[in-house]
């Protein structure tokens, strides 16, 4: 079994899932965390509530905001478990992309979060006429 969290400061996570359902439906396995949105909200608590959810033989696959931030920084706590995989920088073409290969084997699903992840960033100024087709 396969699951996914997205998790971010303030709304990020939110508004990604909102997009995300948008162009692709209801994401059902995809758990949200806003965080510090709340002055009340413990996140190391809240974090520390989903790993110890997680039953033996999930894989959890997360996805941060931005590498050393606080939210990032204490997934990393969890970074040894097994069957848990942590990527930050999180973007709305590499969600769109995971969610829409769910049912890949792990190896071919990191390297292609990798690669979404690598392309899907650019200065469109540098993009050609003839590669904005390819697009």
């Amino acid at each position: 079994m396969r699951k996914f969290i997205i998790a971010g400061h303030g709304r990020f996570s939110s508004g990604l899932m909102s997009a995300i359902e948008l162009i692709i439906g209801k994401q059902d396995d995809v758990l949200v965390l806003d965080c510090y949105i709340d002055p009340k909200q413990n996140v190391e608590e809240d974090i520390d509530k989903i790993f110890n959810s997680v039953t033996e033989g999930t894989e959890l696959i997360c996805f941060t905001d931005i590498l050393g931030g606080s939210v990032n920084n204490i997934f990393m706590k969890y970074i040894d478990r097994s069957n848990i995989y942590i990527f930050t920088g999180s973007s709305l073409p590499i969600l769109l992309e995971t969610f829409s290969n769910k049912e890949v084997p792990w190896e071919s699903l990191k390297n292609y979060i990798l690669d979404i992840g690598n392309k899907g960033f650019c200065l469109c100024n540098n993009i050609s006429k003839e590669e904005e087709e390819d697009f």
